[in-house]
């Protein structure tokens, strides 16, 4: 099912878990292909929930969806924003959306800037941490490392007011959030139980203190 574009490239949310963005890409190893799909908090710029797969299947966007699902408690109303992709016009996904309540929007056809926002951040992961692996195995606890350690709770937006999406929604909880999202605990502690395996070896992105002197992101 195709759905209307609601979003209307209005990229400014004021509340966490108003407005998901979804969206899915492919990185190259000496293996082969390997898919990631991501849903991104519109508001926080926070990676909600993600999955990655050796194929482009309809599991794969499910996945990220259930652990997005798993971690955080939207309402029904919330918006959830894709292309127009067989992965999210697919009875299964459709179907898990609206027992959610959850308003589907998806971009015009062909029109990437439509989902502006994933396509800005898959820009800066694959030129930060790369987009090529030596295996499967190894791209695993890179993107874990980058999407939950390094993006998620250090590195800079300028649309945050130059924090990280972790410390703007901690900064905007109640009575300004329109929901809690998981509990923050210990990082390691509390990333290892979400994203198996444990935590690799960091990869070729900046370092806390680089990404802290100079970096920053619009999207």
């Amino acid at each position: 099912m195709v759905a209307p574009n609601l979003l209307d490239r209005n990229f400014t949310v004021s509340s966490p878990d108003d407005v998901w963005l979804g969206d899915l890409t492919y990185l190259w190893t000496d293996e082969g292909w390997f898919y990631l799909a991501v849903l991104m908090d519109l508001c926080s710029r926070r990676i909600v929930g993600w999955a990655v797969s050796e194929s482009m299947a309809d599991e794969l966007t499910l996945q990220a969806l259930d652990n997005a699902l798993e971690h955080r408690r939207p309402r029904p109303g919330l918006m959830h924003h894709t292309d127009r992709g067989s992965q999210y016009t697919s009875e299964d996904y459709q179907d898990r959306l609206t027992e959610r309540g959850f308003q589907v929007s998806m971009s015009r056809k062909g029109n990437c800037w439509d989902n502006a926002p994933m396509a800005s951040f898959f820009s800066s992961l694959k030129f930060e941490l790369g987009d090529r692996f030596s295996s499967r195995a190894a791209a695993r606890p890179a993107l874990f490392d980058y999407i939950e350690v390094f993006y998620n709770r250090r590195r800079l937006h300028s649309s945050l007011d130059h924090r990280s999406p972790v410390e703007f929604e901690k900064a905007i909880q109640p009575p300004k959030m329109s929901c809690v999202p998981a509990v923050e605990t210990d990082v390691p502690a509390e990333i290892a139980t979400r994203f198996p395996p444990a935590l690799g070896k960091r990869s070729a992105f900046p370092t806390v203190s680089t990404a802290a002197a100079t970096t920053t992101n619009r999207a």
